[in-house]
């Protein structure tokens, strides 16, 4: 997908932040063509402080949009963040989050 990936830090590991742009992303697409069972959807909103109610309150808001895979475009939830990146964040070269975290041996955070 078209964006710029960005390395933030959190006491416990490094995570990617999309941001619209115009350089290319890559990632993992979760389920597929199959739908998002609501209560995964859930977890995911609140793992990313999303309220979908009220997308302008939280701190990423989740939008549907049009990714390329290697078995064509589909539509898929992403997560924006809702103000700008701060500053002081370090843009993901070639925007693979997974690979240069791997070949730096950065501790990555999970859920």
């Amino acid at each position: 997908m078209r964006g710029a990936l960005f390395l933030r830090r959190d006491r416990q590991g490094v995570y990617p932040v999309l941001m619209p742009g115009a350089g290319r992303v890559r990632g993992w697409v979760y389920g597929g063509l199959r739908p998002i069972p609501r209560a995964v959807l859930a977890a995911f909103d609140a793992w990313e402080y999303c309220d979908p109610r009220r997308p302008a309150r939280g701190e990423y808001r989740r939008v549907n949009l049009v990714v390329q895979t290697r078995g064509g475009a589909l539509r898929a939830a992403v997560y924006l963040p809702n103000r700008r990146a701060p500053l002081g964040l370090r843009a993901v070269p070639g925007g693979d989050f997974a690979a240069h975290a791997a070949a730096r041996g950065l501790a990555v955070l999970t859920g």
